[in-house]
């Protein structure tokens, strides 16, 4: 578990990184039509990360999307293709609980809060409070998962947007 809670944080502190360079006239633009802009996207990856602090805590999971029997090919094909590659199917939409609402905080804050749900994940998991965690958690697309599973999921999910940052940040310089 050492070596994911490493690489999560150091997905963190990338996607952090390329988040806090994008020019301040790019902030609030959204890449296309129908996409989100740079401070939603870093809403979308702060709620995750916040979610997951949330239910490591003994908060409530976010709600199942797939069920039944869809969740069979989910979790036993998207799943590890989405694991070994660090893609996402074209299309997926973000769990409601996870979609950028446009409170409008500013930058900061959202780098701020950022940095404390990946503080507090890093420290539950990392110390001895991980031995009284329920070893599973409900992930809204993929059912049932491992905490491990969890943390490796949440490590290619902010790489996925730390790619996303990447392009923003490259084709505005």
């Amino acid at each position: 578990m050492t070596s994911r809670l490493a690489a999560y944080a150091a997905a963190a502190t990338e996607f952090r990184t390329l988040a806090a360079a994008i020019p301040s006239g790019r902030w609030e633009i959204p890449r296309a039509e129908g996409k989100w802009s740079p401070a939603q996207e870093t809403e979308h990856v702060v709620l995750s990360h916040e979610l997951f602090l949330s239910q490591l805590q003994g908060g409530p999971p976010m709600r199942a999307i797939v069920t039944g029997w869809k969740l069979i090919p989910m979790r036993w094909l998207a799943l590890p293709w989405i694991l070994r590659t660090g893609r996402f199917p074209r299309g997926a939409r973000a769990p409601r609980e996870s979609r950028p609402v446009a409170v409008g905080a500013s930058r900061g804050e959202l780098l701020a809060r950022m940095d404390r749900a990946v503080l507090g994940v890093t420290e539950t998991l990392g110390g001895g409070a991980s031995t009284r965690i329920h070893p599973r958690m409900r992930h809204p697309y993929f059912g049932m998962m491992t905490v491990s599973q969890v943390v490796q999921l949440s490590t290619v999910h902010t790489q996925h947007h730390a790619a996303t940052m990447q392009k923003e940040s490259a084709a505005h310089r």
